[in-house]
């Protein structure tokens, strides 16, 4: 049931930097407005929301799905996109020995070499000792290249004070370019600060300080749980790399992503109208509850890329037919470029009322409801993995093969061979539990893709 434009069951807007509402037209239109603020002259930050009721029937309370999809503006091009500020963090400890300490030097050596003059790096490594390689300064100091030639194995792993080390040498940037820890690990963190909570908590200080932290994971032995964490609260990438071979390509996808930067803090904020509720919301970014609803941090985005939020929303029965105002979203943002900038729209959410039979003559819009049947079975992986990680494989198994069942089951729409390739990933890792048992790589394997999906809009669920 979203708001008529001429038949076409979809709202479009424009966010801009007034703190003022769009005007609805009498169809329910939101009126186009231009952004400022963008790094690319004449860009637009955009967003899109629909229902997946294309119609709401007229006194008839229930629950509508909601999706709001956020529209970047193409990425600046080499020469025009604002310079930043990396620390790459490398785990140095004695599992790293061998062909993966070299790719991961191998990697970061390209990253360095792939940097401009006018931005800045530092190297950081560690093991149960923390080493600053070399101070933030231009990348094509020749220190950094000696410092790379000259990294071998230690002990322990000491991943907060790497990672610390990094975030230090981050806050001496002067100017508001972009600051990114890239943090890599193959292990737990068994020196210094190990607590996840604390971890992730210092991840959301420093972006609070405008540093962001973004990971990658090596092989299975490391601690999934805590690299995506920090990631969330650090408003980063999480990458994994299932072997040594895969670093120099994740590494450059980390440096591509900082290079299209176009937004960062970027959030949601959800505000259900009168007698309406917020029942639940399908992506699992990190919240927080304000005044009149909730706010989904979804971090950093890049040129180019869409990011969408689909929440459920409880509908009072409405008396009156035509446009109706069931709550609000607001959009915020910080640009990057020129101008750095904190940006916020406010998007009304309006759905058109009809007659019961006009509702159900509209019927569904098959592409809302394919991502709800695909965001629902992330869910069901995710409680997959929490009932094999008690030892009820076989109820994990048998969950995650339900699921497969029920997103086949859904009507096809645009994503459908996204939707079969997703099938059948959730039955290997069924068939893997069953004949395999729990094992540390299904575990990896499966939280990265729950993840990957999550910040997708399901065409690039491999991440």
């Amino acid at each position: 049931m979203p708001p008529s434009n001429g038949g076409g069951g979809r709202a479009r807007i424009r966010a801009d930097p007034p703190s003022t509402g769009a005007a609805a037209t009498p169809g329910g239109d939101v009126a186009p407005v231009s952004y400022g603020g963008s790094s690319t002259e004449g860009a637009h930050m955009e967003s899109l929301y629909r229902f997946d009721h294309k119609l709401l029937a007229l006194q008839s309370p229930g629950e509508v799905n909601v999706l709001f999809e956020v529209q970047t503006p193409p990425p600046p091009g080499a020469d025009e996109r604002q310079p930043f500020a990396a620390a790459v963090v490398i785990d140095r400890s004695a599992s790293m020995a061998g062909e993966p300490l070299m790719l991961a030097v191998q990697a970061a050596f390209e990253f360095v070499q792939r940097l401009q003059p006018e931005d800045e790096v530092a190297l950081v490594t560690y093991d149960d000792k923390v080493v600053l390689e070399a101070g933030l300064g231009s990348p094509t100091r020749p220190e950094i290249k000696s410092a790379l030639a000259h990294i071998a194995p230690g002990g322990s792993t000491n991943l907060s004070g790497g990672w610390l080390k990094g975030v230090e040498e981050l806050r001496r940037v002067d100017d508001d370019r972009p600051r990114r820890v890239l943090l890599l690990t193959d292990g737990h963190a068994n020196v210094g600060i190990t607590s996840f909570d604390q971890l992730s908590s210092l991840a959301a200080g420093a972006r609070g300080d405008s540093v962001t932290t973004s990971t990658i994971g090596l092989g299975d032995g490391f601690d999934e749980d805590l690299l995506t964490a920090m990631t969330d609260a650090g408003g980063g990438n999480a990458h994994h790399a299932v072997s040594a071979e895969d670093l120099p390509r994740l590494f450059a996808r980390e440096l591509d992503r900082l290079a299209t930067l176009v937004a960062q803090n970027v959030s949601v904020e959800i505000r259900p109208g009168d007698d309406c509720a917020l029942a639940e919301i399908l992506h699992d970014y990190p919240t927080v509850d304000v005044a009149g609803g909730v706010q989904m941090q979804l971090g950093d985005c890049y040129g180019s890329e869409q990011r969408a939020v689909v929440f459920h929303l409880g509908i009072p029965g409405i008396e009156e037919m035509g446009p109706a105002r069931v709550g609000e979203v607001v959009l915020r943002w910080t640009s990057v470029g020129d101008e750095v900038k904190l940006h916020e729209r406010t998007v009304p959410l309006l759905a058109n009322v009809a007659s019961a039979e006009d509702a159900a003559a509209a019927g569904l819009d098959v592409d809302v409801s394919e991502q709800v049947t695909l965001l629902t079975s992330i869910q069901s992986l995710r409680r997959a993995r929490d009932l094999a990680d008690a030892g009820e494989t076989d109820a994990a198994a048998a969950l995650l093969e339900s699921s497969a069942s029920d997103v086949l089951a859904a009507p096809p729409g645009p994503l459908h061979s996204v939707v079969e390739a997703h099938a059948d990933r959730m039955r290997s890792y069924a068939r893997t539990l069953r004949d395999r048992g729990w094992a540390d790589a299904s575990r990896t394997t499966m939280t990265y893709a729950a993840l990957h999906m999550r910040d997708s809009r399901f065409d690039d669920i491999d991440g």
